[in-house]
């Protein structure tokens, strides 16, 4: 099945994606570790979250970089980088001084912003068929969030962590210079166009600038529910009750690989529906967890919810990058987004988990959930108007290449005219000149019965005085525009 859906080129990318995955998320575990031995829980959540915050500053330095700098400082940058990103990782490993691990952490998460906006861009532009995207994004998101459960919970001396990052830091800047020479890639690398089918992530909609809008607002204001929740679990695991390293956190590579599957049904129509969906099944979660209902169930809802949600912000951007006139800088900012609006919720969710008044709660889901599907429904509406004018175009189309020698649209058009037949009847008359398939094509493309459509064919013979489309044919080629 994989074989049909990803080539070696995909692989790569995939492998990629995956590595980079689990330096962002090995590096993000590694710092809290370090945090909680200098400071409290409450702390571990700030600081967390600022670190998480400053790698959006990365997602808007990507695309400048790009534009400015030679291809020679773009590859002595990207190996500096790296170089430095590893320095950062021995220095919270020291956990010396609360200051000096939050300084290395942001310069660290900064670095990672620009490698997850360069890595998105350009497997966004090499991906072999756009068809299997968030079927990539999934496996590469599975493989990291399990390569960092093997590390959290296997790779256990204190001086050999770091060292584990380090490595895959190294071995993500060898492959990203392999593939693209570098975090700023040239402008070389030519996409490949697969013939597909008229899907929904190949349409760009008449006003992408409302869709963008929307796309933002709608992943901030799941971002609140998220955050929140990662809070509550974050608060819970720097206090040393419960290690949400463990088995639970499986749930989140399974969900994820999920997620990417289910979303490139029929061409993602159904993504954010389903994401909706599992945005009211992450709210439960809040209530489980502020209510003091059972920890372990709060916190597997949550894995399940959150892999979700980050496949779904993730393929979305990358996604509506290509509408963009700087792709560059749309096509990573699914994590960018999500991890500044964290920062800048961080005392919404707060305020929200020290409520402890179950109305207060379920008041402030019921309007954020309104705001949600607001916010869908204007992201997602524009693509249905411009997918059924692209469909329509396409049906005239062929219409068009399937008519007869004798007959054209503008004699069809006079021809219903002249016989005053309704416009159900004009298209009962384009099917029978142009499909070739039968009558349960006929029915099928006309959304009709079969009775129903025998109905029309039998007041087409009344109109014209034939009683075969045999005759209907030698009548409709014998007529001629009076």
């Amino acid at each position: 099945m994989l074989k049909n859906v990803i080539n070696r080129k995909d692989i790569v990318m995939i492998f990629l994606l995956a590595i980079y995955n689990f330096c962002f998320l090995g590096t993000e575990f590694f710092f809290d570790d370090m945090m909680a031995l200098l400071t409290n829980s409450a702390g571990v959540v700030n600081a967390q979250n600022i670190v998480l915050g400053v790698s959006f500053i990365g997602v808007i330095v990507y695309p400048v970089f790009c534009k400015y700098l030679s291809d020679i400082v773009k590859r002595i940058i990207s190996v500096m980088a790296c170089i430095i990103s590893i320095v950062c990782v021995f220095v919270i490993m020291q956990h010396q001084n609360y200051a000096l691990v939050m300084g290395a952490g942001i310069v660290c998460f900064v670095i990672l912003g620009v490698a997850g906006s360069a890595v998105c861009y350009i497997t966004n532009k090499n991906i072999s068929n756009r068809k299997h995207l968030a079927k990539m994004i999934g496996i590469a998101y599975a493989l990291g969030v399990f390569t960092q459960y093997i590390y959290t919970n296997f790779v256990n001396d204190y001086y050999i962590k770091p060292i584990v990052l380090s490595l895959f830091m190294i071995a993500f800047i060898c492959g990203m210079h392999i593939v693209s020479g570098g975090f700023f890639e040239e402008d070389t690398i030519e996409s490949q166009k697969s013939k597909e089918k008229i899907s929904f992530y190949k349409i760009k909609p008449d006003n992408p600038e409302i869709v963008v809008g929307a796309l933002i607002v709608c992943v901030a204001l799941m971002t609140i529910i998220f955050s929140t929740l990662d809070n509550a679990v974050t608060l819970v695991h720097a206090s040393g009750d419960y290690n949400i390293g463990q088995w639970a956190r499986l749930l989140l590579a399974v969900s994820g690989l999920a997620a990417g599957f289910i979303y490139d049904i029929k061409g993602r129509c159904f993504m954010p529906f389903i994401m909706f969906l599992v945005t009211v099944m992450s709210v439960a979660s809040i209530i489980i967890i502020t209510m003091g209902g059972p920890f372990i169930i709060g916190l597997s809802v949550f894995y399940v919810s959150a892999g979700f949600f980050v496949i779904f912000f993730m393929t979305s951007f990358m996604d509506i990058s290509f509408m963009m006139k700087n792709p560059r800088l749309w096509a990573g900012m699914g994590r960018g987004l999500n991890n500044v609006c964290a920062i800048l919720l961080t005392f919404v969710s707060t305020y929200l988990l020290e409520q402890d008044s179950q109305i207060f709660i379920l008041i402030f889901s019921l309007v954020l959930f309104v705001m949600i599907t607001c916010t869908m429904i204007a992201y997602y509406v524009p693509y249905f108007v411009a997918y059924r004018k692209i469909g329509e175009a396409a049906i005239k189309e062929d219409i068009l290449k399937n008519l007869p020698k004798y007959a054209n649209m503008e004699k069809i058009d006079a021809f219903a005219e002249a016989y005053a037949l309704t416009e159900q009847e004009k298209k009962v008359v384009i099917q029978l000149l142009t499909n070739k398939e039968g009558v349960n094509s006929m029915i099928e493309q006309l959304y009709i019965s079969r009775s129903t459509f025998y109905r029309y064919v039998d007041k087409l013979g009344d109109k014209t005085n034939t009683s075969s489309r045999k005759e209907f044919f030698q009548f409709f080629h014998d007529w001629e525009i009076k």
